[in-house]
């Protein structure tokens, strides 16, 4: 997928760490994009159900979709690898939220990134149809 890959993150509150931290609504602001590249480690700050920990995603590939590693310092040490497809980044509308570890791969969905159609969808009227597995 040559196209800019949108990361828009949909869970307010957590963190984005890409070689030092960036500061979402300065670049926003700036008209900068944000462009992933394999190498980034995201990290974002969890707290659900009464449990913080670290979900970090270490970005593998960026071609054909999106492939990435992650793991988590819960309880269990999640970890796993996931692979979104480039269909699924240019016209998924459903989400994966929960991570359970192994490897997954995503052919109608999406997970921390959301597709370009509901990024337009966004853009355009400023809302957008999204359906999570919660």
């Amino acid at each position: 997928m040559k196209k800019t890959l949108f990361t828009l993150f949909l869970l307010a509150g957590f963190c984005l760490h890409s070689f030092g931290q960036i500061d979402l609504m300065k670049e926003k602001m700036d008209g900068s994009t944000l462009v992933i590249i394999p190498g980034h480690i995201l990290e974002y700050e969890v707290n659900a159900f009464g449990s913080s920990y670290v979900f970090i995603v270490h970005v593998k590939s960026v071609k054909d979709g999106i492939t990435f590693e992650y793991k988590m310092t819960n309880e269990k040490k999640t970890k796993g690898i996931v692979h979104i497809s480039a269909q699924a980044m240019q016209k998924a509308i459903e989400q994966m939220n929960m991570f359970s570890g192994g490897e997954v791969k995503l052919e109608n969905r999406t997970t921390l990134w959301v597709s370009e159609k509901v990024f337009k969808n966004l853009i355009s009227s400023g809302k957008a149809k999204i359906s999570t597995d919660s």
